[in-house]
Formats: structure tokens, C-alpha cells, sequence
């Protein structure tokens, strides 16, 4: 396994949403408080970037948050509410579990889904990051073709393999920056897992010990591959 640098110091404040687009072979990606899309040609190794309007950056811990569904005929439909930060989605391969991340209160949630009404239930939490208490704050999260989840451990330095089943820990991919945001697998076979990381808010002392903060990862060499990323169809 390598970890390697792909971007350096990339982010001025925290980088996220990593998406790969299978046509153009391409990897999009943000720098979400600092209202920037990136996209990462992997042939061309070309970067572009737009800078955009406005966001709104109120976290709060007590639920204003909600999770909703976009339907193919374009309305939109609330399943869950009082949630603190939304993050982490994932389906496994057959399309019958999801599974979804609140990051304030560290909880990873599975569920059961029916992707023919976009409806979910029997959710409980699978694994709880305050339990662990060594990994920091769950954040973005991917999936493999074994359905085990990838997820992102926000102020760990971190990202895990999990069993979705039994919440046991299987790998863990230590990074030379403290604030891993989110993950995603990409490449011509989808082995390379793309990881971004944050510095806003770190305090001299963390940027001083992690100069990398805010860069753009890839690592290689996992041994596992991605799942292809969700299109929609609206």
C-alpha cells in the first residue's frame, strides 16, 4: 500500500465531496468553505477550478439538519430529520442496505433499502465513533465491491475499513494530515482510493506537525476495488 500526494496543500480551508466520473475519467472535488469545484483529469493530470456564490457554514450540534431524497420525476422528499452534519452515503452492491453518517454525534447508520420507491427503514446505528473514541469524527465514506464501508476519521488522521455487519475495524490508512474530510475510489479499474483532507480552523502548532493539511491524497496498492459511482437519472 503507498500513500502518496497528489495535490499539495490544495485546500485553504476543507477539501471534500470527491466524485469520479467514469466517462471523462475524471475526479471532481471541493473546497467547500472557500466555495471552489476542482476537477482532476487523470489522463492529463490537469487541474481546473471554479470559484462560486454563497454558503452557509451555521454548525450546530442540536439537529437542524435533514436528509432527503431526489427522485428521478424531481421531487424531493425528507427522511430523516434532526441530524447535526449530513455526510457519508453509501449503498452496497445488490442495492439493499444504505448506509448514512452523522458526524456530531460520531454515528454510522445502516438501513435497509428499497430502490424502487427510494425508501428506507429498520435504521440503527452500526458503529459509533464516540464509542471508539480514538478515531475522531466520522466524515465522507465510500464503499467496496465487498461492501465493507471506507470512512473518513476527521480529526484522526485516518481512514478505516469497516465491517458494516460487525462494526469491527479491518484496515486502517494513516495519513500525514490530522483532518481527513471524506474518500472516494477511482482510476481506469477503480483501486486507487482519492482522500481530502482540511486545515481551516487548525491551530499553528497542528499545521506546523502536519504541513500537508489541505492536500489532495491517493493511495494505491489496497488490494480491494470501488464500487462504481451512483448516476442520476432525473
Amino acid at each position: 500500500m503507498s500513500v502518496e500526494v497528489l495535490l499539495e496543500n490544495n485546500f485553504t480551508d476543507i477539501g471534500e465531496g470527491p466524485h469520479w466520473d467514469e466517462t471523462t475519467q475524471t475526479l471532481y472535488f471541493v473546497d467547500n468553505i472557500a466555495q471552489r469545484v476542482f476537477s482532476w483529469n487523470y489522463k492529463t493530470k490537469e487541474v481546473q477550478k471554479i470559484q462560486l456564490g454563497t454558503l452557509g457554514v451555521e454548525i450546530s450540534a442540536d439537529g437542524k439538519g435533514s436528509l432527503y431524497c431526489l427522485y428521478t420525476d424531481g421531487t424531493v422528499k425528507k427522511h430523516m430529520e434532526k441530524i447535526a452534519i449530513s455526510n457519508g452515503l453509501a449503498w452496497t452492491s445488490d442495492n439493499k442496505r444504505m448506509y448514512y453518517i452523522d458526524s456530531i454525534p460520531g454515528k454510522v447508520y445502516g438501513m435497509d433499502y428499497d430502490i424502487e420507491t427510494g425508501t428506507f427503514n429498520n435504521e440503527k446505528v452500526i458503529i459509533d465513533f464516540k464509542a471508539i473514541g480514538t478515531l475522531g469524527f466520522p466524515d465522507g465514506m465510500t464503499i467496496d465491491t465487498e461492501d465493507k464501508l471506507w470512512i473518513a476519521c476527521f480529526n484522526g488522521g485516518k481512514v478505516v475499513r469497516f465491517d458494516p455487519d460487525t462494526g469491527k475495524q479491518l484496515q486502517s490508512i494513516d495519513f500525514p494530515a490530522k483532518r481527513i474530510s471524506s474518500c472516494c475510489f477511482g482510476g481506469p479499474n477503480y483501486d486507487e482510493l482519492f482522500v481530502t483532507c482540511g486545515r481551516t480552523a487548525a491551530p499553528e502548532e497542528e499545521l506546523k506537525e502536519f504541513p500537508l493539511s489541505g492536500s489532495l491524497f491517493r493511495v494505491t496498492g489496497l488490494g480491494v476495488k470501488g464500487l462504481k459511482p451512483s448516476v442520476y437519472e432525473g
